[in-house]
């Protein structure tokens, strides 16, 4: 009987091994407070790196927190309306939560202060584009061959005549 209790434990732990080795990723939890530790609600958290880019905000006690993120070093930035927003760079390690306090100071007035963190755009955009026609491409076109009818085969362009 003793022989049987501890084959079932030894394979209970070998069986354990696998699932840890499977927990990768981990947690960012923290807490947004001013500078006199008083916690800090509706405060915005933006969290950047690994390609993505979440959000969060702070709940009445000035916590938030974001699961299932890949072991990493992260961009962060937390902001709200009256203080300086604050720029963080945590690093999250695989199948454990990462705390981290935030304190933001109050601003006197009104600023406009730029992000202490730059955040790089996901999808950035191209802002032009041109097409070339050919002679070759012309005499075959089920069309008139005038410019305007050319241009108005153009994706995204609009005439008026």
């Amino acid at each position: 009987m003793r022989i049987k209790v501890l084959a079932i434990i030894a394979l209970l732990l070998a069986l354990a091994a696998p699932v840890r080795a499977q927990l990768k990723t981990g947690t960012l939890s923290g807490t947004v407070s001013d500078s006199s530790g008083v916690p800090l609600p509706g405060a915005t958290v933006i969290l950047n790196g690994r390609g993505i880019l979440r959000d969060s905000i702070t709940d009445a006690q000035g916590n938030f927190q974001f699961l299932g993120l890949w072991p990493d070093v992260y961009t962060m930035r937390v902001s709200l309306d009256g203080f300086v927003t604050m720029g963080r760079n945590p690093v999250v390690q695989g199948g454990s939560n990462t705390e981290i306090a935030i304190e933001l100071e109050q601003t006197d007035g009104w600023v406009c202060d730029l992000p202490s963190v730059p955040l790089p755009t996901l999808a950035p955009y191209q802002t032009s584009r041109s097409w070339t026609v050919s002679t070759e491409e012309l005499r075959h076109l089920p069309m008139p061959h005038d410019p305007w009818s050319v241009l108005r085969s153009m994706p995204g362009v609009l005439t008026d005549r």
